[in-house]
């Protein structure tokens, strides 16, 4: 033991105090806008964003200090509508599916300052399940074009689902209170890029010289989402 104690005792220098790893329950939710891109020969109708929500509860462990990787659960309406050219407000929207996604996400954490507002991007992939109702929507109306001619359309809500896999990268503004209590502020991008488009409806429509036209809106599962989390 005494040959030892000479060794430890130049060893000491070199040995850092690991902080402590934490375990966070996280509670997250906020608005989301799906992207359903548009395929109109008619060339009326353009890539509409449509507003809904998204909530879940995860559950982070640290690994380093910088480095946390989390799962848990998360609900996504997914919302389809259209949109026309001039963009006007207050255009048809109706539910296209809905999700339940398991999250799996790595995130590193830093710190510029000492003053304790955090900066966190992180990437990771959704598995889970999407439906919708059996029967889906259909719905006519009449619009009025840009130039304020008139024509009907009949909105037919489609059957296929896009692939249960989704990517997602983010980055969050977290802002730490008295102990370990942290909220942040979450802007993300849910991308199934590397999935075949999905048809979420199509709309036939009649344009101002009489021609018959069908539009399909396509989806993937894309959104983007800004969220407030407290954990």
């Amino acid at each position: 033991m005494r040959k030892l104690l000479p060794l430890l005792l130049c060893l000491l220098p070199f040995l850092e105090a690991r902080p402590q790893l934490l375990t966070y329950v996280t509670l997250e939710a906020g608005p989301q806008w799906s992207v359903v891109r548009t395929d109109d020969p008619g060339g009326y109708f353009r890539t509409a964003m449509v507003r809904s929500s998204l909530a879940g509860i995860r559950l982070e462990q640290e690994i380093t200090e910088h480095i946390s990787v989390s799962t848990g659960l998360i609900s996504r309406p997914n919302v389809a509508g259209i949109n026309m050219i001039d963009a006007r407000r207050l255009q048809s929207a109706n539910e296209d599916f809905s999700s339940l996604m398991i999250p799996l996400r790595i995130r590193y954490r830093f710190q510029p300052t000492e003053f304790p507002v955090s900066f966190s991007p992180h990437i990771g992939s959704l598995f889970g399940m999407h439906s919708k109702a059996e029967t889906g929507y259909t719905q006519s109306s009449i619009l009025n074009a840009p130039d304020g001619t008139a024509f009907s359309y009949e909105q037919v809500q489609g059957t296929e689902l896009p692939s249960g896999h989704l990517l997602e990268f983010g980055m969050s503004v977290g802002l730490k209170f008295t102990g370990q209590w942290q909220a942040a502020f979450n802007l993300g991008y849910i991308t199934g890029a590397l999935n075949k488009n999905q048809t979420a409806f199509s709309l036939a429509y009649t344009d101002q010289q009489g021609r018959d036209h069908t539009a399909r809106y396509l989806s993937r599962g894309c959104g983007l989402y800004s969220t407030l989390s407290l954990h």
